[in-house]
């Protein structure tokens, strides 16, 4: 099962007859690649890997059938540059899912190399500035 999110409400699935169609994988060559070519997923046993593919396949199934809201809200968006991707292309997808302002910060690691401390230190220090505006605009409306 093939499957893209690139903002809400946007996941394709292939369809079972496309699907089909696709020539058979090896299951251990195909485990084999995953630790490859994901640091994340690297050090997973088979069976840890087996578990998070269905894991995956069912959360493509629920998104596929979500259709979101509209959220009262701002919202704080973090994107993982793509190569030839416009800036801010996929935070816009989120603009019809709130009413508020879509913040986005585009940082210029790779989306598995976002949880590494130099883009986690940027996020943090991105949202605690943030937290930190809301608390202080909190008390100056409790004042």
């Amino acid at each position: 099962m093939d499957v893209h999110q690139t903002g809400p409400g946007s996941v394709s699935v292939l369809p079972p007859e496309e699907t089909a169609a696709r020539p058979a994988v090896d299951p251990a060559e195909a485990m084999d690649r995953i630790r490859r070519e994901d640091p994340v997923l690297a050090g997973f046993s088979t069976a840890e890997l087996r578990a998070v593919l269905r894991a995956s396949e069912t959360h493509a199934e629920l998104m596929a059938r979500h259709v979101p809201g509209r959220a009262d809200t701002d919202l704080l968006f973090f994107t993982a540059r793509r190569p030839g991707e416009p800036e801010g292309a996929l935070a816009a997808t989120w603009i019809p899912f709130t009413e508020g302002i879509v913040e986005n910060h585009t940082l210029e690691n790779g989306h598995l190399h976002l949880a590494e401390p130099e883009p986690l230190a940027r996020i943090g220090n991105i949202v605690a500035e943030k937290l930190s505006a809301l608390q202080k605009k909190e008390s100056r409306t409790q004042s």
